[in-house]
């Protein structure tokens, strides 16, 4: 089974108090520790709105990408090929690289 992937969303202040007719800013930081595309739903749960009142949600969205990288292997051009199957992979789990965008580019 693949491990969770943490949520890369932090909201700060992340709870308080706002009183009435006064304005809160938050800050929204994105800082995913996977490559991936990331959907999630920031809701706020506010107790003293009346049960039917619509709760205020926002739909966070946001996209990380791995970095470019260049390795010159000239002692093991064939590294991938040679890399044993019992190390991890981009996924933590151990096995071969998988990632498209991992790849060995030949001279």
């Amino acid at each position: 089974a693949m491990m969770p992937i943490p949520c890369p969303f932090s909201v700060e202040p992340a709870e308080g108090v706002i009183t009435a007719k006064t304005e809160q800013v938050f800050t929204v930081k994105f800082a995913p520790e996977e490559v991936d595309d990331f959907v999630y739903i920031l809701e706020a749960n506010m107790p003293s709105l009346p049960a039917e009142a619509e709760r205020l949600k926002l739909q966070l969205r946001g996209r990380s990408l791995r970095p470019v990288c260049h390795f010159e292997l000239v002692e093991a051009p064939d590294y991938l090929a040679k890399r044993s199957p019992h190390m991890k992979n981009e996924r933590g789990q151990p096995g071969p690289i998988e990632a498209s965008s991992v790849r060995k580019i030949g001279r």
